[in-house]
């Protein structure tokens, strides 16, 4: 049977609230080894300056930390042409919901006189919104207001990954690899508690990148939530600590913050069952 609006934005909702309750699950003891900013304040409309409430606040948190989002505005399609911002190509929106009381009238039995009499009912109705981050837009970036320490870089370090150069680094808030773009984003070195905790994750962005179609082929190379992400992280990352002992850089900086994420996606395995499809 065909499930109606209002069935289906409630399922959407569900999905949020398990996303939520899933991240919740995952954090454990990992620290960030980078001193970026990401979306630092409490959500809020761009156009309204209103802060969203409830489960959007922990939803948009959560999306601008996964993709990397500085800026804590937010805005709808339709507001950000408003104000003369565009969406960026490709760029995907992230829903939120609202929920406003509604009055509704119904039959109901008086039992006293027998008879069948109209009450008012109040139940909440669920809406939901697409926005997206300012970051999707182009809308200019705030200016930074703090400056990270200066971290010396390692010379051998630095000549290693600069004789890596099949592919393009970008600077960017938040490490990442794209498979789409075949490059890496990685924010600046002095952005990073120090010059062991730039390699290492420099080193796991990178082993990402082997995974592309053009190199290893993985499949496992995939989008976060998918199937395959929990193994892709596991192999990045365990790379990232073989390539920091080739390097022979100190690993007690990175070593319990690799172990902590090791831990996280191990439990996603687990989780999930799908490590028993995997060779």
């Amino acid at each position: 049977m065909k499930k109606n609006a209002a069935q289906e934005t409630k399922d959407r909702l569900n999905e949020t609230l398990i996303n939520i309750i899933d991240k919740v699950e995952e954090a454990g003891s990992w620290i960030k080894p980078f001193k970026a900013s990401i979306a630092s304040g409490a959500p809020a409309n761009a156009q309204t300056g209103k802060y969203y409430n409830g489960i959007n606040v922990l939803n948009l948190w959560i999306t601008a930390a996964d993709r990397g989002y500085t800026s804590n505005e937010w805005a709808t399609f339709n507001q950000l042409k408003a104000k003369g911002y565009k969406v960026q190509k490709g760029e995907k929106s992230s829903e939120i919901f609202f929920f406003k009381p509604l009055q509704i009238k119904e039959q109901a039995d008086n039992i006293k006189t027998g008879s069948s009499e109209t009450v008012t009912k109040t139940i909440p109705m669920i809406k939901s919104y697409r926005v997206f981050s300012l970051d999707q837009t182009d809308a200019p970036k705030k200016e930074a207001t703090e400056e990270g320490a200066a971290v010396e870089p390692i010379a051998h370090a630095e000549e290693f990954y600069s004789n890596l150069d099949y592919l393009q680094i970008k600077e960017g808030p938040q490490p990442s690899y794209s498979p789409a773009a075949d490059h890496i984003t990685m924010p600046h070195i002095n952005d990073f508690v120090g010059a062991e905790e730039f390699y290492s994750t420099l080193g796991h962005e990178y082993i990402h990148s082997t995974g592309h179609k053009t190199r290893l082929d993985r499949p496992q190379v995939a989008s976060f939530g998918s199937e395959g992400y929990p193994y892709e992280e596991l192999i990045a990352e365990l790379g990232s600590v073989l390539l920091m002992a080739h390097l022979g850089l100190s690993a007690e900086p990175t070593q319990n913050n690799s172990a902590a994420y090791l831990k996280s996606w191990l439990r996603k395995l687990k989780h999930d069952n799908i490590s028993d499809n995997k060779g």
